[in-house]
């Protein structure tokens, strides 16, 4: 079927007085629709072009007068759309991963918008002025990735909107968007609009190249790129809402309690630390207790030596679930005791390339003779993976209890002999790959006495499996490759 023979089908079967949908998501039409592709369709609701290699569309879309969603999510070819002026119905406007440069003409007459998705549109250059205003019923605002940003000072040759009519825009409920720099986001904050917002996902400076870091598994997301601290560390304002905090390739700091708004953030759940060279620890637990706090992902931080000062609070990280440590290598130990004796909670503990580190639990400075016969008991703790940690000799030198242990990964520990775990207080585990994916010795199990062969054969829940058969978790990747 030729591409005239094709345009006149579908125009024939559309052409109804009924209200429908079309949806070509996926399917392959024209790469140039032809000009009058859409003369004779007036009932369509829904128009879902979504996936497809469309470049450009027809003029003859402004005949749609009736519809109410207009879709080309991942129409990765598509450079331009025509004026919209006349969809004065058009409720949802999904351009996420397109390659427009400009918005369609004629956005301010889309009086009944209220769901603008731009995500991923990273040749936009700009969001024009007096717009959002005039879009009273908009409720989304989805820009994130995009390379239109927001700033508060437009005098450097920058066109468009700034961040004043965002602040001004109170009919807003979800919120995602770039900020030029730390100066444009902390006047932002001030404004308050943030506690207005259902959700927020906020992305402030830029790293080239840089894949977003965020899992965005919270509704209340921050992430801080290639900043400059030094001077803001005082001044930096966080919503008080935050749930998840990413900091990358940042400088200035060697702690991040040093940021004083981090101890107002009592509800944050996830926290990243990557690629920040100055980095040297992460909490003063005196004044930081983030009692909160679920998830913790430290990545190449090359000065890291601890990652908490001071005597915790009871509550101190008491919500803790997962850590991910990798490529920290001036880090010689995870936890001291005194703080980990407070994670009863943790699940989950990964810890790779980090050439310095000689024990994951350390003795506290001072701690009694009498003190150091003590059971750490970690109930919760399902897995363990360690991986290409050079002179890592040690979990402990105290026993270690994990009822709820299932997995153990050792991957290229050479130092590493002995677990301070046995068959009676890790009874769940089914997995312990030594390096190579082989079995691991029988020292390798008990700093005292390993069990015994036919003790080993008789634990029905044990088998042992390969390096390869890693966790199903989803992957970072932080050198700007697609994640898993």
């Amino acid at each position: 079927m030729d591409k005239e023979t094709e345009e006149a089908s579908l125009t024939t079967l559309f052409d109804s007085p009924k209200p429908y949908s079309m949806c070509l998501k996926e399917s392959s039409p024209s790469e140039d629709m032809a000009h009058g592709f859409f003369e004779h369709i007036h009932s369509i609701l829904v128009l879902n072009l979504s996936h497809t290699k469309i470049e450009f569309l027809p003029e003859s879309i402004s005949n749609l007068k009736n519809l109410q969603e207009l879709l080309f999510r991942h129409c990765e070819r598509l450079k331009m759309v025509p004026s919209l002026a006349k969809l004065k119905k058009l409720r949802v406007l999904d351009l996420s991963h397109t390659i427009i440069k400009e918005l369609p003409q004629g956005m301010d007459e889309l009086v009944n918008l209220r769901r603008l998705d731009l995500s991923y549109t990273r040749n936009l250059q700009t969001y024009p002025g007096g717009v959002l205003q005039k879009l009273p019923l908009l409720e989304d605002l989805l820009m994130f990735e995009s390379r239109c940003s927001w700033t508060l000072n437009l005098s450097d040759g920058l066109a468009g909107a700034d961040i004043n009519e965002i602040t001004s825009a109170t009919h807003l409920a979800n919120l995602s968007i770039h900020f030029v720099d730390l100066p444009s986001f902390i006047f932002y904050v001030k404004s308050r609009h943030w506690q207005r917002l259902k959700s927020f996902r906020y992305d402030i400076g830029r790293v080239p190249n840089c894949l977003p870091l965020a899992s965005f598994r919270w509704k209340y997301s921050v992430q801080i790129l290639g900043c400059d601290l030094i001077d803001e560390k005082d001044s930096l304002l966080l919503p008080s809402f935050t749930l998840e905090l990413v900091i990358k390739n940042c400088r200035g700091i060697s702690c991040l309690s040093e940021m004083q708004c981090i101890s107002q953030l009592w509800n944050l759940k996830e926290c990243s630390v990557v690629d920040c060279d100055t980095m040297e620890c992460i909490l003063m637990v005196e004044n930081n207790i983030l009692p909160d706090m679920e998830e913790l992902i430290l990545y190449n931080l090359p000065n890291l030596g601890t990652l908490h000062r001071g005597v915790p609070q009871f509550d101190t990280l008491s919500s803790l679930k997962s850590v991910t440590v990798e490529h920290c290598h001036s880090l010689k130990y995870l936890f001291a005791f005194v703080l980990f004796q407070h994670l009863r909670n943790l699940e989950y503990v990964r810890l790779w390339m980090c050439d310095q580190i000689e024990e994951i639990v350390v003795e506290d400075e001072g701690m009694a003779d009498r003190d150091r016969s003590n059971t750490i008991t970690l109930p919760r703790l399902k897995e363990l993976w360690l991986g290409f940690l050079g002179e890592l000799r040690s979990i402990s030198k105290m026993a270690v209890v994990c009822d709820s242990l299932v997995t153990i990964v050792v991957v290229n520990c050479p130092k590493l002999k002995k677990l301070p775990l046995s068959v009676g207080n890790a009874q769940h585990l089914l997995a312990v790959p030594a390096t190579g994916g082989q079995a691991p010795t029988e020292r390798s199990w008990s700093p005292d006495t390993p069990p015994a062969h036919e003790e080993r054969q008789q634990a029905k829940s044990f088998s042992f499996m390969s390096v390869s058969s890693s966790r199903k978790r989803s992957a970072w990747n932080f050198n700007g490759s697609d994640r898993g």
